[in-house]
């Protein structure tokens, strides 16, 4: 097995941001919720550095901007504490505006260097 960071910055963000955290959108959509792509990275085992793209989405677009700053600002006061993630990269945050369902779209991308195998095995 693998260390994923995936499932690993799904928890962190939730932690974060206290706010539903996945990588799709729930048949239930609630005011505010996260999605987690893996938007790239090189792959060079056993080190991975992904980048994660995490869509904000809010029914207010200034709760979305604070959800967007207080992520960006977290990854690097707060920075994810497992042993195999060694740096995380400057966050970039960008906004997408309101969609047609009425949610605003703001996006936090953040690359990591991770170590991914499992010392566990």
């Amino acid at each position: 097995m693998i260390f994923s960071s995936m499932e690993y910055v799904i928890k962190y963000v939730h932690k974060v941001l206290n706010i539903p955290t996945s990588t799709h959108v729930q048949e239930k959509m609630p005011p505010a919720f996260a999605l987690v792509d893996r938007t790239g990275g090189e792959v060079d085992y056993p080190h991975d550095n992904p980048e994660y793209s995490v869509s904000i989405w809010a029914k207010s677009e200034a709760k979305c901007e604070d959800y967007a700053y207080q992520l960006a600002i977290g990854l690097k006061t707060v920075p994810p504490d497992d042993y195999h993630i060694n740096a995380v990269g400057v966050p970039t945050v960008f906004s997408y505006g309101r969609d047609e369902s009425g949610y605003y779209i703001w996006q936090v991308t953040v690359t990591l260097a991770v170590n991914i195998q499992d010392e566990k095995e």
